[in-house]
């Protein structure tokens, strides 16, 4: 059976003699499914051991229902890029490729490059189409809220920053004056 998402309590038979934790299944499924943890234990290094285990969130009890809502949309979007990445024949420019771990993230010439969803489906939008631009009504149509093209130039701008931390000459990005941004083809 597949599931899009699991949601996961630290502890899930409380007061058992044997209980079934939450982290013994994230160790098994972090790895091939995206996974929410959610908890009331008070335990500080349970974010980060749920993180190093490949947990997706971390959700703190009592559970704020827009919050869990937020992180749930925001993991099926994770779910959504994976499926986008491991299309069939893809072909990305050069120095760009995708991470191996399965997740959906970007190295630029082997560096590992920090984005956010909305970050990474623009890239993905860009990169597919080097050479054409993505007007900016199509990168809009990405964001969750304040859908403007001001909103849109903050994100690129984003983008562009995370690629420079991992190479300072980054320059694949630029801007079509009043149309949208295009991912300059590969020069050959």
């Amino acid at each position: 059976m597949e599931f899009d998402l699991l949601v996961l309590d630290i502890e899930l038979e409380p007061g058992s003699s044997t209980p079934k934790g939450g982290l013994d299944l994230l160790v098994e499924y972090g790895k091939k499914m995206t996974v929410i943890i959610v908890t009331g234990m008070p335990e500080q290094n349970l974010h980060d051991i749920s993180i190093q285990f490949k947990a997706f969130e971390f959700v703190k009890k009592p559970v704020n229902p827009i919050d869990f809502l937020n992180k749930v949309n925001h993991a099926l979007a994770l779910r959504d890029l994976q499926s986008k990445k491991n299309a069939v024949g893809r072909r990305w420019p050069a120095n760009l490729t995708t991470e191996a771990n399965g997740l959906p993230g970007f190295l630029w010439k082997g560096k590992p490059v920090n984005l956010s969803i909305i970050h990474l489906n623009m890239v993905y939008m860009m990169a597919q189409a080097p050479g054409k631009t993505i007007p900016y009504d199509d990168l809009t149509e990405l964001l969750k809220s304040g859908n403007t093209s001001r909103v849109v130039q903050q994100h690129i701008s984003t983008i562009k920053q995370r690629f420079r931390e991992a190479d300072p000459t980054f320059d694949r990005i630029a801007t079509d004056p009043m149309k949208g941004y295009v991912w300059k083809a590969d020069e050959n």
